[in-house]
């Protein structure tokens, strides 16, 4: 991902934003971190009509894609054509459990969120993904989105935080983390920290 995306020769990649704040934040962390300048494009602005709704017109570039797929065009087409290693799932765990399973279905530990919870710890507890994978059009894709926003968020500043610096550790095509405000002594104040973030399942 490093030489990918954040080395990456100028102008060959497209950042997706959607218009929700906590995505753009988010999004702003790894587009931050990138040597030379890329595209920073909205999700209405590369995609494609229907009945490929969702789907890039760009190939063999770098795609880095924030927001879950109620908000991102492109995260949802991904996720509907079982490209995008996790899929997000409302149902497979059972009624009101929220989280992440593999593309061919098959659950992850611990990998969801108990939605009837939700009013208690909104904006201080949530699951985030991070993945990668080559789409059918040759595209590098990078996809980080949490349950909620916050966990959208948590996403870009910890990669921007502690996966980069330490990247040579992350060499899977996907991960799962949970975010818990105020853990390991730091403040609960709805921002995510490093020390409140833990990795919950991976393929590495």
């Amino acid at each position: 991902m490093k030489s990918r995306v954040v080395d990456a020769t100028a102008y060959t990649v497209y950042f997706i934003q959607t218009a929700n704040s906590y995505d753009v934040q988010g999004i702003g962390y790894v587009y931050g971190t990138c040597t030379n300048p890329q595209y920073l494009r909205s999700t209405r602005e590369l995609e494609q009509e229907s009945p490929d709704s969702g789907k890039p017109v760009a190939s063999n570039m770098a795609i880095v894609l924030f927001g879950g797929t109620l908000a991102n065009g492109y995260t949802s087409y991904y996720e509907r054509n079982a490209q995008a290693p996790l899929l997000f799932t409302m149902t497979a765990y059972g009624s009101g459990l929220w989280g992440f399973v593999r593309k061919d279905g098959s659950s992850i530990p611990d990998a969801y969120l108990d939605m009837g919870d939700f009013e208690r710890y909104q904006g201080h507890a949530d699951l985030f993904i991070v993945e990668t994978f080559i789409d059918s059009e040759g595209n590098f894709v990078v996809v980080m989105y949490g349950i909620t926003q916050w966990g959208t968020l948590a996403a870009g500043s910890y990669f921007h935080e502690t996966m980069l610096p330490e990247i040579e550790n992350f060499l899977g095509t996907w991960y799962i983390f949970g975010w818990n405000d105020g853990t390991n002594g730091q403040p609960y104040d709805g921002l995510p920290q490093p020390g409140e973030i833990t990795l919950v399942a991976s393929d590495n």
